[in-house]
């Protein structure tokens, strides 16, 4: 005659907030979902949910505020460097230059853009007749809502296969930047990591082995 047996484990509360507490916001909780969830309980359970959850917060207070600070810090030095590059009198080839924004399309095509991604790009159907000599040219999208994505951009795939290189099964490269427009990145980013080491940047760590943290 066979037999079930039931084995009932007992979970300690704490063991139970990863799944319904440390989830991403978007999705609604238990409580959210069921008003008298704690209502089963323990009040030492609650007790024990309740110090996880303040140690949580005061854990993401403290990454919070550490980021901030040092995207302040990142903030400060760049402007530092803007600073003395405008006392020099640089011109569109001054190191700072590529952090203001395009303002138009042929910028974007002769300063930026490797001339391959300007041909897939600009071939395209949504940006015909895109730079000022064209006579439709008051139809295309401007750089501004682009960049703002108050439109959706559609490339046509033809021009994409022509631009990309299959490197094996579904990697794939493509030559986006102009060779110039890297460097100025590259001599920027060494500019900045340089700055960085001056005694009122040196907490930032901008050293090779740092990752850079430039959100926000």
């Amino acid at each position: 005659m066979n037999r079930t047996v039931l084995v009932v484990v007992p979970v300690p509360a704490a063991a139970l907030i990863p799944i319904h507490y440390l989830i991403p916001c978007t999705r609604p909780s238990a409580m959210d979902r069921y008003p008298n969830y704690l209502s089963r309980w323990s009040f030492d359970d609650m007790d024990e949910l309740e110090a996880s959850l303040e140690r949580q917060l005061r854990e993401v207070r403290q990454q919070k505020q550490s980021i901030r600070e040092r995207r302040d810090g990142i903030a400060l030095l760049i402007r530092n460097i803007v600073a003395e590059e405008k006392k020099k009198g640089g011109g569109n080839g001054c190191l700072t230059s590529i952090l203001e924004p395009p303002t138009s399309w042929e910028e974007v095509r002769d300063n930026i853009l490797d001339p391959q991604a300007s041909d897939a790009i600009f071939k395209s159907k949504i940006f015909r007749g895109v730079f000022k000599t064209s006579p439709d040219h008051s139809s295309s999208p401007s750089v501004e809502d682009v960049l703002n994505g108050k439109v959706s951009l559609k490339l046509d795939p033809a021009q994409l296969e022509v631009w990309m290189e299959q490197e094996m099964f579904d990697v794939y490269s493509f030559p986006l930047l102009s060779t110039e427009f890297c460097r100025r990145v590259r001599n920027l980013i060494r500019r900045t990591v340089s700055d960085g080491e001056k005694e009122e940047f040196r907490h930032l760590n901008l050293g090779r082995s740092t990752q850079w943290d430039l959100a926000g």
